[in-house]
């Protein structure tokens, strides 16, 4: 059985950005964009840029590798920056014996959707390397 490829992956993943969207706006499961649930504007622009995604890697399926980069680095800065408010807000009030929403902040669904990001993310930068330098950098260094 042959492995699919890197760019098949990414392409499936924006695909499937509607039932992302219907999945957290109709059943309260948000596994795409974990970090922006306590911002809905923010969370509704950013599905609008994998709609966005999607619709270029169906008509440009050349470019599925950069779209997925770009969006990738977006949303792991967008995780990430989202796990590190709290930790800052807590230390920059000095309010240590405090609650830490920061305990609050990391659960399933943000750990599902950093785990996915990841994962698109490491396929389009290997994809993207080795469609640069003609070599896997894993396999062949």
């Amino acid at each position: 059985m042959e492995r699919p490829k890197p760019a098949a992956i990414s392409r499936w993943y924006y695909v499937m950005t509607p039932v992302f969207i219907l999945l957290d706006y109709a059943v309260g499961i948000n596994i795409r964009i974990a970090a922006l649930d306590a911002t809905p504007g923010r969370k509704a622009l950013y599905y609008g840029f994998c709609v966005l995604c999607g619709v270029t890697v169906l008509l440009r399926p050349r470019v599925s590798m950069i779209v997925a980069t770009v969006e990738s680095s977006v949303i792991l800065y967008l995780t990430l920056a989202g796990l590190l408010m709290p930790y800052l807000v807590v230390t920059r009030s000095a309010d240590l014996t405090g609650d830490w929403p920061l305990v609050e902040a990391f659960d399933l669904k943000t750990a599902i959707n950093l785990v996915i990001v990841g994962i698109i993310a490491v396929l389009a930068f290997r994809a993207n390397v080795k469609a640069l330098t003609g070599h896997d950098v894993i396999h062949n260094p």
